[in-house]
């Protein structure tokens, strides 16, 4: 078998391209959800406030409609979840997670576009990477269900 047919039918490979899926899902949930508030619903229901105002109000609603929306999806696609640890619970540290997720981004943004001067769109794309690698091994680490599983002759090749 090549490298590369190995490599994709890899199960750590192929968790990783569902995580990476559900991603995308989620940031367009978030977008959505983010512009039908800045675009439609807030200036329906508060019309005298200004764009700047909507953003700051929708840009925490969005990503937490979002967080659950990648929540729903990283347990029922990508994830194994702990056998240990209630709903709440898990739904809890994701939710930790995620923030932590949205602070590095932040820092990551502030040192790249900031400090260092380079063209925002391209230190969100830095940061959005540096940001899915944390959030990968954060959820595998403390979402996952790591029990040992008996190795049988398939797992061994």
């Amino acid at each position: 078998m090549s490298f590369i047919k190995k490599m994709i039918s890899h199960p750590l490979f192929q968790q990783m391209v569902r995580f990476g899926i559900v991603g995308i899902a989620a940031f367009f949930v978030e977008l959505g959800c983010l512009n039908l508030m800045t675009q439609w619903l807030f200036p329906l229901l508060m019309p005298a406030k200004d764009h700047d105002f909507y953003v700051l109000a929708a840009a925490p609603i969005a990503f937490l409609i979002s967080a659950v929306f990648n929540y729903i999806l990283s347990l029922h696609f990508v994830f194994k979840k702990r056998k240990d640890a209630k709903g709440v619970t898990v739904f809890s540290i994701f939710l930790v997670l995620n923030l932590i997720a949205l602070g590095l981004n932040e820092l990551w943004m502030w040192l790249f576009a900031v400090q260092l001067g380079i063209n925002h769109n391209i230190s969100k794309v830095i940061a959005t990477a540096l940001v899915t690698i944390y959030n990968f091994i954060s959820r595998k680490v403390f979402i996952e269900d790591h029990q040992k599983k008996k190795n049988t002759a398939a797992d061994s090749e």
